[in-house]
């Protein structure tokens, strides 16, 4: 992180790996999903090909509604294709889509909730930062979460996307803060790290002890939300 005299005015937040995390996995829904239109795929198969169908579409900016939903049909084609014939895929789409919007598959990060209460009592403005469709902000409100936030930047509905310095720019706008005193916390180390810094912005990435084979100075990580208040 870097550091810097001033207090914090905002700290943001990336979303999927570091507020909220999918529970269960993605393997095990898309497998449940599957099942219900009778494909049986191992869930080690589902994860191996959702891995690298996510990777390659992230290359792909999510920086419009329009093509949201086919930027997602997308990687359910690379995950499921080999086994889920094309005539049911539609089906089996629209399910998947309908739950990932629900908050019954999510669970908020430890702590979280806890955190954001404390920085809101000490009057520092909160928001999110995140790569993600525009049922992030229903999925936000279905889980309480949406109060805690000043700005909250999707980049499907901001039309742009980390690790552009453009949406960084519009949620340092929208809270009036400056870059040099704000803090960005996600779980990219080319999204959540880099980029912000790019603009001025201090950043660190929030990592679990499990994660540990990457390689990070300690300034650069945290472990918990708890660690945040240690910085502020």
């Amino acid at each position: 992180m870097n550091s810097s005299s001033k207090p914090l005015q905002v700290i943001f937040f990336d979303v999927g790996g570091t507020l909220l995390h999918p529970q269960p996995s993605v393997a095990e829904v898309y497998q449940r999903v599957a099942q219900e239109h009778g494909f049986e795929i191992s869930s080690g198969e589902i994860r191996k090909q959702f891995r690298q169908a996510f990777q390659q579409q992230s290359k792909i900016p999510l920086d419009s509604v329009a093509r949201e939903v086919s930027w997602w049909r997308t990687i359910v084609d690379n995950t499921l294709g080999s086994w889920v014939d094309e005539s049911a895929m539609e089906s089996v789409f629209r399910d998947l889509w309908t739950v990932y919007a629900s908050p019954k598959v999510w669970r908020i990060a430890e702590d979280a909730i806890a955190v954001l209460e404390t920085l809101k009592n000490r009057e520092i403005k909160l928001g999110i930062i995140s790569n993600w469709d525009s049922r992030l902000l229903s999925l936000l409100d279905s889980l309480a979460l949406s109060r805690y936030f000043d700005t909250i930047q999707v980049s499907a509905l901001a039309g742009v996307a980390k690790p552009d310095p453009r949406i960084f720019e519009k949620a340092l706008n929208a809270v009036r803060a400056s870059a040099e005193r704000s803090l960005h916390v996600g779980d990219s180390v080319e999204n959540d790290l880099l980029a912000p810094r790019k603009m001025g912005m201090q950043s660190v990435l929030l990592r679990s002890s499990s994660e540990g084979s990457l390689s990070l100075a300690n300034e650069d990580r945290i472990h918990s939300f708890r660690e945040l208040l240690d910085l502020v």
